[in-house]
């Protein structure tokens, strides 16, 4: 059982927490973090969704939600460790910016990391594959329909914008 902190549309914990796979109640909101690994040569880290998870076989940047008692950059670290087989010190990691979702506020983390896809450890019942993409691929799979929708509302300008300076 995953247990969240619930927050109000601030970020102000309202001090208690949701069962992860129950309803959320209207006014509260759960923390999930999105982490975009880049490498030195500017190219981004996706993971292809396990097909039995919602928005499966798409690709994604590694991210989650943050557990009871967890800040979010901690909890960074530990979903690009868990998902993906990365571990960074947390120093490493970027703030980027903070947005609201439905029922939840996100915090996107930055990395660079000298990986190749034979780095890549995937978890299993959350990812099936991993690849290292251009901005051009990026924007190819986009336009095919291949990244996972919510990746393009929330971090498709940021992704680009990495990948393009």
């Amino acid at each position: 059982m995953e247990l969240w902190d619930i927050l109000d549309e601030n970020g102000t914990p309202k001090g208690y927490t949701h069962e992860r796979g129950k309803p959320v109640k209207d006014g509260d909101y759960h923390l999930v973090v999105g982490i975009m690994v880049t490498t030195p040569d500017k190219r981004v880290l996706l993971t292809l969704r396990h097909p039995d998870k919602h928005h499966g076989n798409t690709w994604e940047i590694t991210g989650g939600s943050v557990v009871a008692g967890e800040d979010s950059l901690t909890a960074a670290q530990r979903e690009l460790s868990e998902e993906t087989g990365i571990c960074v010190p947390k120093e490493k990691l970027t703030f980027c910016r903070k947005y609201p979702g439905n029922h939840a506020l996100y915090h996107l983390y930055h990395v660079e990391a000298d990986i190749s896809e034979k780095d890549i450890v995937l978890q299993e019942g959350e990812t099936v594959d991993a690849r290292l993409v251009t901005a051009d691929e990026f924007k190819r799979l986009t336009a095919e329909g291949k990244i996972c929708p919510p990746i393009v509302d929330r971090h498709y300008n940021d992704i680009l914008k990495e990948l393009e300076t």
